[in-house]
């Protein structure tokens, strides 16, 4: 994949992340891990570039018109079901600590949380200001 695979812009996700007052390593890490920002086939069919609504049989029910449009649709999901009741960013990147309010895991991947977190400190250590 390169830039040319994805229409994901740049600019949308500083500027969602900054109108949500969100972490732009977590958002940068998780798009990442995700779907190489969205140039992922499945990511391209739905507009998801974090997947969100996709399940691993394959059911997709959430897509969007746009892939700039998942990254609001993804801060939401985090903020509303799993950075609640004082739960951090540092809390979900803990060993299986990347589940929502009801106990269910985003991500059937048991690395997940390592995986999201090592891209995410490897951006920070390469972008410090963004810490």
């Amino acid at each position: 994949y390169n830039e040319n695979s994805t229409e994901l812009s740049p600019e949308a996700l500083v500027d969602t992340a900054e109108k949500y007052n969100f972490d732009l390593p977590l958002l940068l890490a998780a798009a990442h891990q995700e779907s190489c920002f969205g140039a992922a086939p499945r990511a391209r069919r739905t507009n998801s570039v974090y997947n969100v609504g996709s399940y691993d049989n394959g059911k997709n029910v959430v897509a969007y018109s746009h892939p700039n449009e998942s990254i609001e649709g993804y801060i939401k999901l985090l903020l509303n079901d799993y950075l609640v009741n004082g739960k951090t960013i540092n809390d979900l990147l803990k060993p299986k600590g990347f589940v929502n309010k009801h106990g269910k895991r985003y991500a059937s991947d048991k690395k997940y949380e390592s995986k999201v977190n090592s891209i995410r400190n490897r951006i920070i250590k390469m972008h410090p200001i963004l810490a």
